[in-house]
């Protein structure tokens, strides 16, 4: 059964589930770290490290960020292998409660289980009437990095909504200039997106989903040219899907696999279906899948989807919440795994029930060695729970002196 992470944080704790918060290290110690939101006895984005997932270390409270006040709009990171330095790499970004966005590299030594914090450098500075919030980040095959986020016009009668992306070349010392990935939409309604990049043969492309009300954006960012003379990183190619019934904006999941097939679920239909779409680089969209359905009196409100590149072929894990309305219950955790080349979705497994609502899944951005791990917010509380190879596991809490509960 899922047990407590750590309490007093914020109720906004791990959000969003478009953002990745949890890995395992493949090198070195191969600790596992998790990336939360504590307002405890200050705001903080602290960072915390557990050597096998059932004992974190108390003491070991990295702060990335100091917030002035109990308002926090998304943080992401991604890691990247860095075998000339025998390191791991792990770039952050978040948004802060005036509307900046600021990136941090870190660095975890194969020979420590420390993560050493680069210094604070700004992605996006804001002003009254522009703002940027709920930050993704990663790195592509070819070694740049994206961050992408949803960018706020505040009007005076009307804020439009926009997904914008900025592109650093040299390890985020810098940032390209500021562009389009979807236009405005004039209304009060968020606009979310993930983003993973293609894998080894496909240099300097990425996926972008974007969501919107009741539309899903796809589309997949080729061919920019390397000056960033703001004149040539234009043009996204849009492959989008906009069957989507009353989706829920910030519930969207993407990954590739080892054959850059992007495969993204999400909720549908009033959040009663959760659909699977699949393409590749120079196909279609398959026709959608059903990953699960709950009829008139379950949704579907929170889910997050890895893949596992240890095995051939990948496999798919989601996990995800339901609210079953006729049980009177907030929060039934399932999970289903799937092969990535033939889609096609396992016997529902019961993970662990919850009678308190659950909110933000974040699962990592890919398996290592098979293991794969979540996080999520249950009220003021987080909880983490790791799997593999062949889920469910153990759960476990991070810190507070709490033990494994068998």
């Amino acid at each position: 059964m899922p047990i407590t992470v750590q309490t007093s944080v914020s109720s906004s704790a791990t959000k969003w589930e478009t953002e990745r918060k949890v890995f395992q290290n493949p090198r070195g110690f191969k600790y596992r770290y998790a990336l939360l939101y504590k307002n405890g006895t200050g705001f903080d984005l602290i960072v915390r490290k557990s050597v096998d997932g059932i004992t974190w270390e108390d003491n070991d409270t990295l702060v990335l960020k100091d917030f002035v006040s109990d308002i926090f709009d998304g943080a992401s990171l991604w890691v990247w292998e860095d075998n000339v330095n025998s390191q791991l790499v792990v770039y952050v970004v978040y948004s802060d409660q005036s509307g900046n966005i600021w990136f941090k590299k870190c660095t975890i030594a194969d020979t420590s289980s420390a993560m050493a914090f680069g210094s604070e450098i700004s992605v996006y500075s804001a002003s009254s009437s522009n703002k940027a919030f709920n930050p993704v980040i990663l790195k592509d095959a070819s070694g740049y990095i994206w961050v992408i986020f949803e960018y706020a016009s505040i009007g005076k009668k009307v804020t439009y909504y926009e997904t914008h992306c900025k592109i650093s070349g040299n390890e985020g010392s810098s940032w390209s200039a500021e562009q389009t990935i979807h236009g405005y939409e004039q209304d009060s309604v968020d606009e979310f997106a993930t983003a993973y990049p293609f894998r080894s043969g496909a240099t300097r492309q990425v996926f972008c989903v974007v969501v919107h009300m009741s539309i899903i954006g796809v589309v997949r960012r080729t061919g920019f040219d390397l000056t960033w003379d703001g004149t040539t990183f234009q043009v996204w190619s849009q492959k989008a899907i906009t069957v989507i019934d009353q989706a829920i904006e910030h519930l969207t999941s993407l990954v590739i696999d080892a054959n850059n097939k992007a495969i993204v679920i999400f909720p549908s239909g009033v959040g009663q279906y959760l659909r699977c779409y699949s393409t590749t680089i120079s196909t279609s969209w398959t026709q959608e899948q059903d990953v699960s359905y709950y009829g008139l009196y379950g949704a579907f409100s929170n889910f997050a989807l890895s893949v596992d590149l240890s095995v051939s072929p990948n496999r798919l894990h989601v996990f995800y919440k339901i609210h079953h309305s006729t049980a009177n219950r907030w929060a039934y955790i399932r999970y289903k795994t799937s092969s990535s080349t033939t889609i096609s979705w396992s016997t529902e497994t019961a993970v662990g029930d919850d009678t308190a609502a659950l909110y933000y899944f974040s699962s990592c951005q890919m398996d290592c060695q098979g293991r794969m791990q979540l996080i999520y917010t249950v009220s003021n509380t987080v909880r983490f729970y790791e799997y593999a190879p062949s889920p469910p596991s153990v759960a476990q809490p991070i810190g507070d002196g709490l033990t494994w509960i068998t």
